[in-house]
């Protein structure tokens, strides 16, 4: 997977470069911002899953099937947040688009871009849009709560899809855990060396790896959504592992923050 490509309207963020993210809307310019947000996410992940089909073959015609239709899924939801754009005042290209999903999928073979895209961003984004339903109902916004709660039902077949590819790939629970881990740390840190050589040579501010680590970590405080990760075709055992690890890798960061601070 090579760096993606943008229309000319689009900025978009190199590989080890992020921006200050968006969850709290309280006016017409971060509601833009907040759309642009959820398009690069759209974008990301489309790009993402159409290489899984260009660029492994070899799989059988079910699995073509349910990466196309992931992609229809994730071009009707841009599709939705484009109408909104106009809606919120703002116009594509206001803000630049982040690549961290793309992003992250790159140097891994088939499994492990499943288990990064599929089994981990997507089911993070299961648990998070709980909140960004209850953001819109507090604003009496029945659109985006209707398109958020579309989202959530389509995320919940994406996840679903990508256990049953991974349960396929992989010999059993443990190895899918093993892999779901190695993978999450390699590209963690070849986006965080990524983000500090972008800060050593002066192209981004400081402070910009310290965004990109919280592209990684910040949906961790968020608590585990069961109920849709078991819809998603998670096991009681996989979910008390994500439990775990959201636990062991909040209690790491909290162990570096006060080493940062001595």
């Amino acid at each position: 997977m090579s760096e993606p490509e943008r229309e000319r309207a689009i900025r978009a963020l190199r590989c080890g470069e992020a921006h200050e993210e968006m969850w709290f809307v309280s006016e017409a310019a971060e509601y833009q911002q907040y759309l642009h947000q959820l398009i690069a996410f759209e974008i990301n992940t489309f790009e993402a899953v159409s290489r899984h089909i260009a660029e492994f073959a070899w799989m059988p015609w079910e699995f073509h099937w349910d990466m196309a239709c992931q992609i229809r899924d994730e071009l009707q939801h841009l599709e939705m947040w484009l109408d909104r754009l106009p809606c919120a005042g703002g116009r594509l290209g206001q803000w630049p688009l982040s690549v961290h999903e793309f992003a992250v999928c790159a140097g891994h073979e088939l499994p492990g871009r499943i288990a990064l895209l599929e089994r981990l961003i997507e089911s993070s984004a299961l648990d998070s849009l709980d909140l960004n339903v209850c953001l819109w109902e507090t604003r009496g916004d029945r659109t985006m709560v209707a398109y958020l709660s579309r989202v959530q039902i389509d995320e919940i077949g994406h996840v679903r899809q990508g256990n049953k590819w991974l349960r396929r790939l992989c010999a059993d629970d443990h190895e899918i855990v093993a892999l779901v881990n190695h993978a999450e740390a390699a590209s963690r840190e070849r986006m965080l060396v990524a983000a500090r050589g972008l800060e050593r040579s002066g192209i981004v501010a400081p402070g910009n790896a310290e965004l990109v680590r919280r592209k990684f970590d910040d949906l961790l405080i968020l608590e585990v959504n069961r109920s849709v990760r078991e819809q998603a075709g998670f096991s009681d055992v996989e979910i008390a592992d994500e439990i775990d690890r959201r636990r062991r890798t909040l209690l790491a960061g909290a162990a570096r923050d006060e080493e940062l601070r001595l």
